[in-house]
């Protein structure tokens, strides 16, 4: 899971969320003709150069938040990877979960803390792949020096591992074959509308 990736050519978008259009470039300029106006139909002084130098200025501030906002509120999902924020994930690491989890100290996608203001949080299940080094002890089991005194140590760590598999790890995860899914958070201001393109590409895989 890395940052935002380009696109490739095979790759199909299947939904998208800008984050921002570029329509606010045009509050400043908005903001700087309703000033001009007023001064000409009132009484006063004119300030004719100062106006055009305000629009421009007010549109080159707003430039930046533009930016921020299409890069860390834009949504995409195509037919490889779900792009949520300025974060990238593989649609093979996902799933969409069976039921309705436990989402309350769950990471939300994006590099977010919470989810944006004016969004709806999407939960999914996100794939950790296994950890070869956690089926290690096969190294030592053929040691006839390790040999001893391990019969005790196996059965308790045996015991504990019956005890600790009884209890979840927690609401958040889940220990599969095929490594530990946790539950994360997408968002979207259509979030049915995301989930039902996820569960179709999903399908299919």
């Amino acid at each position: 899971m890395a940052g935002r990736r380009p696109l490739t050519e095979t790759a199909e978008i299947r939904y998208a969320e800008p984050g921002s259009s570029w329509w606010p470039l045009l509050w400043g300029p908005a903001f700087a003709l309703l000033g001009l106006v007023v001064e000409l139909t009132t009484p006063g002084p004119l300030h004719l150069p100062q106006w055009p130098v305000l629009a421009v200025l007010l549109a080159a501030a707003a430039v930046p938040w533009i930016r921020a906002r299409r890069r860390f509120h834009s949504v995409t999902l195509t037919t490889v990877e779900l792009t949520v924020g300025g974060e990238s994930v593989p649609l093979d690491r996902l799933a969409l979960p069976e039921a309705e989890p436990a989402t309350r100290a769950a990471r939300v996608l994006g590099a977010a803390s919470t989810v944006p203001k004016g969004m709806t949080e999407v939960p999914l299940l996100l794939r950790q792949p296994a950890d070869p080094d956690s089926a290690g002890g096969s190294d030592t089991a053929g040691d006839p020096g390790s040999a001893a005194g391990s019969g005790t140590a196996v059965d308790s760590v045996a015991e504990a591992g019956t005890e600790s598999a009884s209890e979840p790890v927690s609401g958040l995860e889940s220990h599969t074959t095929a490594g530990t899914e946790t539950v994360v958070l997408a968002w979207a201001r259509s979030p049915e509308a995301l989930r039902a393109e996820l569960a179709t590409l999903l399908r299919s895989e």
